[in-house]
């Protein structure tokens, strides 16, 4: 795994006057005025090639440096808070994979198995999202990384596991990172999520089927994810997180 990327200091937390009336906000960028760039951002409805062994190396790599970033972060807030943090492992896969969390079955995803508290990440499904999120995917991909990775931090704070507190999660790594990633703009990470879902649900067309996803890939409205990871941005703090 990647070393730990060091992180600055917590940036200001973004103006709430300037985010008013954030669900009806995001309702009007991806119905509305977005509407133009989030058909561009997936318009390439072509199925991708299939993963070579040098895609999946790159590609882990990739993911390794996002997660190690996330986890130094989380180690060093729970620190903070007067508590440790215990790394998660995680597995890479392509398509589908055995896992505690799927009984006998296969998986797929990307999920937080808690039965082995281990993040599972589908290689294939990273490989498809450049074409299918544009200019968007570098930033969006490390959010995505964000909110599977917010499982395990959650359990150790004693939330309720909901993909509203993963979310609100995300968005308090996001503030942290944004001078490493970038300001998230408001509406990007329901983007995210919702490009996600789009290409798991174009994948599953192209490839045949498969499992049910594991995680909470499919769960929520975009806007309630969208407002959950605002909240997290905005306050920066974990433990606005936990009543989610």
């Amino acid at each position: 795994m990647s070393r730990p990327i060091p992180a600055p200091a917590v940036p200001p937390a973004p103006s709430i006057a300037r985010r008013a009336g954030p669900v009806l906000g995001i309702v009007a960028l991806l119905v509305g005025l977005g509407a133009v760039g989030f058909a561009a951002a997936f318009a390439n409805r072509e199925p991708p090639p299939k993963v070579t062994s040098d895609a999946a190396d790159a590609q882990s790599r990739r993911i390794d440096v996002t997660l190690a970033d996330i986890q130094a972060t989380w180690g060093r807030i729970f620190s903070g808070m007067g508590r440790g943090y215990r790394i998660a492992g995680h597995r890479y896969f392509v398509e589908a994979t055995p896992a505690p969390c799927a009984g006998a079955g296969q998986a797929t995803g990307p999920f937080y198995c808690p039965d082995n508290r281990a993040l599972y990440f589908d290689l294939a499904l990273f490989a498809a999202m450049p074409a299918q999120m544009r200019e968007i995917e570098d930033q969006a991909t490390k959010l995505v990384i964000a909110a599977v990775a917010a499982g395990p931090a959650l359990d150790q704070l004693g939330g309720s596991g909901s993909v509203a507190g993963t979310d609100c999660l995300a968005g308090v790594w996001a503030r942290d990172a944004a001078r490493r990633i970038g300001p998230v703009p408001e509406g990007r990470y329901g983007l995210a999520i919702l490009g996600t879902r789009r290409v798991a649900e174009a994948r599953a067309s192209w490839w045949g089927g498969g499992p049910e996803p594991l995680g909470g890939l499919g769960l929520g409205t975009i806007a309630e994810r969208e407002a959950a990871f605002q909240r997290g941005y905005a306050a920066g703090d974990p433990k606005g997180c936990l009543a989610s």
